[in-house]
This record gives C-alpha cells, sequence and structure tokens, in this order.
C-alpha cells in the first residue's frame, strides 16, 4: 500500500491545522491499492460543512445544501471535499456503495478498512457496503454503478448476492435524472461493453434504460446470415468486436443501437427472415433514445447517422455517395462508420468483399482530400465563374462540385486550367 499522496497531502494538512481531521476516501483509495495512479481525489472530514470555508476559501461549493461538496480550483488533479456522511469516519465508509471504495487513507498513510475492502480488492471481488438493498434504495444509480466498476476495473467479478436487490428496484431508476444515467453509460462503455451490457441485462437495468435492445432478445434472424442467433446474440456479439477497438462512446452507442429498427422492421417471403428499412427506423428511434438521455445534441446527431448509414458499407457503395458522406460528416465520422460497420459484419461472422472494397474508396477519398484546398475553387470564387449572386446556392454548388473531385471524377486542372498552364 502506498503512503497518500503528495497531491492531497496538503490539503489534509490544512485540515489538522485548523483541528479537524481529513482523508483520503473513495475511489482513489482504491486505485492505489490496485497499483493504478489515481487521477482525482475525494477528501471527507469531521469538520462541518461551514467550516470547510474556512479552511479553503477559495473552494467552489456546488451540490446540495445539506450536503454540499466543495472544489479546490488550480490544483494539478481535482479534489473534491465533503464532510462525513453520520458523526465519525465509520458511519461514513459504513454508507459508501461498494466497500472496495469505502477504504480511507489518513495524513500519516495509516489505512481505515471497516468494510473489508482491501480483502475484495485482493479478491477482485464487487461487493455491496452492508445490506445491498439499504444501499440501493438510498441511490439506485448504485444498480448501474454495479455494472459500470464491474466493466471497468480489470478482473474484477460482481458480488452474486447484489443481483437480487438490483432487479427489485430497478424501476427506480425512472425516477434518476437523466444525465446521471448518461454519466454512469458513459462510463461503464469506457470498461469492457460486453460485460457492462451482460450486468444491466442481469440486473434489470437494461429493460429500464434500453427497452430497445432488450427487445431484441428473441428477435430470430434468418441463420444463413446471422448463424450467431437472435439479434440480441448479433448485437451483443458485435459489441464483443468493439472492445478491440478505439474506446469511443459514439461507436459503442451505435454498435449497442444499431439493429433496434429490426422488430418495426421484420417482414417474412419465402419462408425468409428479413428486415427492410431497419436502419431508418432504428435511427428514429436512437433519435429518441438520445433526446431522453439528454445526450449532446452533435453526439446525438453522429450516433443517430451511425445507425443510420451503418448498412451502407456492407454493400457495394458508388464513390460518389463515400465522398457525400465525407462532406457531410467529416473523416473522423466516416472512420467511426466504417468502424461500426466493421462490427456488424464480424459480428455475423466474416468479412464482406464489399466492405473491403468500399474501404478502398474511402481512402482514396481521404488522399484527394489533402490537396483539395489546392485545386477546388471556394464557394465566391465558384459564384464568380457561373456568374451567380451571392447566397446559398454558392455552398451547393461548391459541395457538390467537392464531391465531384473526392469521388475522383474529375482530375486536378479541371478546375484551373488557364492557371495549371502557366
Amino acid at each position: 500500500m502506498k503512503a497518500c499522496p503528495d497531491d492531497v497531502l496538503p490539503v489534509l494538512a490544512s485540515f489538522e491545522r485548523k483541528g479537524f481531521r481529513a482523508y483520503l476516501v473513495g475511489g482513489s483509495v482504491r486505485d492505489l491499492f490496485l497499483g493504478f495512479p489515481p487521477f482525482d481525489f475525494d477528501v471527507t472530514t469531521d469538520a462541518p460543512p461551514e467550516a470547510i470555508p474556512e479552511v479553503f476559501p477559495e473552494a467552489r461549493r456546488v451540490g446540495p445544501i445539506k450536503a454540499p461538496v466543495f472544489i479546490l480550483p488550480n490544483r494539478t488533479a481535482p479534489v473534491e471535499i465533503t464532510s462525513h456522511y453520520g458523526r465519525s469516519l465509520s458511519a461514513d465508509l459504513s454508507r459508501r456503495d461498494f466497500t472496495v471504495n469505502a477504504m480511507a487513507l489518513d495524513i500519516r498513510g495509516t489505512l481505515h478498512d471497516p468494510q473489508n475492502g482491501s480483502r475484495d480488492c485482493a479478491l477482485r471481488v464487487l461487493r455491496f457496503c452492508g445490506e445491498p438493498s439499504e444501499r440501493i434504495r438510498e441511490d439506485p444509480v448504485r444498480i448501474l454503478r454495479f455494472a459500470r466498476f464491474s466493466a471497468v476495473l480489470p478482473g474484477f467479478s460482481p458480488s452474486p448476492e447484489g443481483f437480487v436487490p438490483c432487479r427489485a428496484a430497478c424501476r427506480d431508476l425512472a425516477r434518476i435524472a437523466s444525465e446521471r444515467l448518461t454519466a454512469e453509460i458513459r462510463k461503464g462503455f469506457s470498461g469492457d461493453p460486453v460485460v457492462f451490457l451482460d450486468l444491466l441485462d442481469e440486473t434489470g437495468a437494461l429493460g429500464e434504460i434500453f427497452p430497445e435492445v432488450a427487445s431484441l432478445r428473441g428477435e430470430e434472424q434468418d441463420p444463413a446470415v446471422h448463424p450467431e442467433g437472435d439479434a440480441f446474440a448479433h448485437t451483443r456479439k458485435c459489441l464483443s468486436v468493439a472492445r478491440s477497438l478505439p474506446c469511443d462512446t459514439r461507436l459503442r452507442l451505435a454498435v449497442l443501437l444499431h439493429d433496434i429498427g429490426k422488430p418495426r422492421s421484420r417482414s417474412v417471403g419465402d419462408g425468409t427472415v428479413r428486415f427492410p428499412g431497419h436502419e431508418e427506423a432504428g435511427a428514429l428511434m436512437v433519435e429518441e433514445i438520445l433526446h431522453r438521455l439528454r445526450f449532446p445534441v452533435k453526439e446525438a446527431r453522429e450516433v443517430t447517422a451511425l445507425v443510420r448509414r451503418h448498412g451502407i458499407l456492407l454493400r457495394d457503395a458508388s464513390a460518389e455517395s463515400i465522398a457525400g458522406l465525407f462532406c457531410e460528416y467529416g473523416a473522423e465520422w466516416l472512420d467511426l462508420l466504417f468502424l461500426t460497420a466493421w462490427c456488424d459484419m464480424l459480428g455475423a461472422g466474416g468479412v464482406r468483399e464489399a466492405w473491403i472494397a468500399n474501404r478502398r474508396k474511402a481512402l482514396g477519398i481521404g488522399i484527394r482530400a489533402l490537396r483539395e484546398r489546392d485545386v477546388l475553387p471556394s464557394g465566391a470564387a465558384l459564384g464568380e465563374l457561373t456568374g451567380e449572386e451571392a447566397g446559398p446556392a454558392w455552398g451547393r454548388a461548391h459541395r457538390r462540385l467537392r464531391v465531384c473531385y473526392l469521388a475522383d471524377e474529375a482530375p486536378d486542372d479541371a478546375f484551373w486550367p488557364e492557371r495549371d498552364k502557366q
């Protein structure tokens, strides 16, 4: 076990000089115990809330009146300070969510561990403090945290006694602010997305937060195309592909949600199950989901577009259509679209030649984009060349010209022939 980090020692010392006791607590102590570098610090103190500004006048107060949080500015790492929950450190630690988050370090480096968090760190077990149902009743978001920490902490498994209380209380998630749910979703998907999905499912939280995904279970597909099973099994397999790719919330959300339109698009003809238009149906649903969860508008727009377009790269797409997507959403988004399609493709069991051919086209588009500024006239210059008056028509004309060039439908010297002859 390491001593208290140098970043937080002055904070603890400041409280001691005022006659109070203060402790480093929570995730930073857990990370130190596991050998990970902590990136933020939580401090708990026996000083009452009204006394904390006397110790740190510069502290910014946030949160509820009865249990405020004080944030210290201008630190090398974020520091948040709270007064003890209850009358003592032991009482405070007993009200924490999980035993591994209920350890504290004092200024002398002494570990305070009444919940046996160090034991559970060694066992790699995520266990609620005390009675799980009480901890969940205090804050139902802990159901998501149960899934999130299991997905994020390497090698950890959830304690079995936590599942029944989670399932009994999962409907209480409906009364939690969307922003808090979204914060946990983001953090959960930063870990192992398959573990996160499985635990959302096993705790009942999936049906409360993403019922559209839960409804994919039992949605049978054509076994010739999807030998992995129903649409839920396919989604899970796609996420298993995504965990080896760059950790991007947009990508992992798109993979999670890419087939939610299938139940609304199901069609059976000649004994074969098909889902015509499921991309568009799913995109409309994703738009509603991300609005419900209060995701930022730009991020929601990008994820929705990934779901709407995820199938286009699995069939032969024209260079012009790929160039149009490049112009509309940018190179980074187009890379995410290829990764979304890659997960969908491998989740169904194999690589398609169409994806490879489309990737080659996109690489050509990216190369031509590197020199387009030196080749293409601006919208204003284009307007002058065509004699059109200034306005939206200039932008539309420039976009058409740009798509044409990026799709390699015109050589570089087609736009400034007189200049190139000089």
